[in-house]
Formats: structure tokens, C-alpha cells, sequence
């Protein structure tokens, strides 16, 4: 019964992870495209930040990702910079923007977007 009771919970707790996970895959939009191709290697498939060679990579969902203008987000991109590639010989200007947008959507209610 105990067996069970543990095969129920893992099932649940594996489901509800990987609904998060296949919502985020499920964007089709040209941003999301760019954003797993681009972006998910280092930042997350949910942006979340990974860890990569002991560092950890910024969460796109809260701190500095979600504070800084959007300027400033574009410059990160393009210039890249503290580990990160620079991007502006790889994507458009108008796929940088695009970028810019889909990490906007990853911003959680107590955070306010800066122009």
C-alpha cells in the first residue's frame, strides 16, 4: 500500500513537470523558435538558467533579466558578454527584438517591465 501510495505521488509530481515543460516546448512562435535554438542550450527550455562548467547562468524570469530596459537586454544579446556569445552576427535585429519579447513573457506577476 505504502509502494503504491509513493508509485501515485511520483506520477503526479512527473506530470505537473513535464505539463510545464511541454507548454514551453509548445510555442511556435518564430520567437520561441529562436529562443530554443539560441537561447535554451545555456538559459533553459523555461528560462530558469542552468548551470554550465560550474557557473551558473542568469534566470531570465526574475532579477536583472526582468529589471533592466529593454535596451539594455538587446545590447546583451547582440554584444553578448560574462560568458555569453554575442548573437548580432547570428540573429536579425528584428530577431533580437523578437528575443527581447519572448523573455518578457517569462516575467512573473510581482515584476514590472522597463522600455
Amino acid at each position: 500500500m505504502k509502494s503504491r501510495f509513493i508509485l501515485v505521488a511520483l506520477a503526479i509530481i512527473t506530470s505537473v513537470g513535464c505539463n510545464n515543460h511541454k507548454q514551453a516546448l509548445e510555442d511556435h512562435s518564430p520567437a520561441g523558435k529562436i529562443f530554443r535554438q539560441s537561447c535554451a542550450a545555456c538559459h533553459g527550455i523555461d528560462g530558469e538558467g542552468l548551470v554550465i562548467g560550474g557557473k551558473a547562468v542568469p534566470n531570465l524570469k526574475k532579477g536583472k533579466a526582468q529589471s533592466d530596459s529593454d535596451q539594455r537586454l538587446k545590447q546583451q544579446i547582440e554584444d553578448g558578454g560574462k560568458g555569453m556569445p554575442p548573437f548580432r552576427f547570428e540573429l536579425t535585429p528584428d530577431q533580437i527584438d523578437d528575443v527581447v519579447r519572448f523573455i518578457r513573457t517569462f516575467q512573473t506577476a510581482d515584476n514590472s517591465p522597463k522600455s
